[in-house]
């Protein structure tokens, strides 16, 4: 089998599937800080601010890509070597980690940036990407997994 070496670019779109899942997940916890956690008023309080926070920081980061260091486009350019274009308009190298997680349903690609002391992840779902696209990222990424688990002798 010949290896693929074919750059891959990813241009997420918002996501409708990724935004339902966001807002429910919020909602559960909001109901379980109201009805269920047995706190002071005051910590109540704290707690449901900072799940709007956390809500509010996580729809501009993954469902809209409007944060400043949101991923607006990725690059694979070599094995495990990606190109990353922030939303404002900086451009990283980054190296894809293992702890990158690939469904059919769901890709999270998990990024360790260059020079960059944080790291960064992309969550894309079907709706993320064009079908074509999203296939070609999985089949190159599962290949990739392969190829590496076959080097380690797993």
């Amino acid at each position: 089998m010949q290896r693929t070496t074919e750059a891959i670019q990813i241009s997420p779109r918002l996501s409708l599937t990724l935004g339902v899942w966001v807002v429910t997940a919020h909602l559960v916890a909001t109901w379980a800080v109201l009805l269920l956690i047995e706190v002071t008023l005051w910590l109540k309080l704290l707690m449901l601010g900072m799940l709007a926070l956390s809500f509010v920081i996580e729809t501009r980061r993954h469902i809209f890509h409007r944060g400043a260091a949101s991923i607006r486009e990725a690059r694979w350019i070599s094995d495990g070597k990606w190109r990353l274009q922030l939303r404002d308009g900086s451009s990283i190298e980054a190296e894809l980690l293992p702890s990158s997680f690939v469904k059919p349903w769901l890709v999270v690609l998990h990024f360790r940036c260059v020079g960059v002391p944080r790291r960064r992840s992309l969550v894309l779902l079907a709706d993320s990407l064009d079908r074509a696209a999203a296939r070609r990222l999985r089949v190159r990424l599962l290949q990739g997994r392969a190829r590496q688990e076959s080097v380690l002798g797993k």
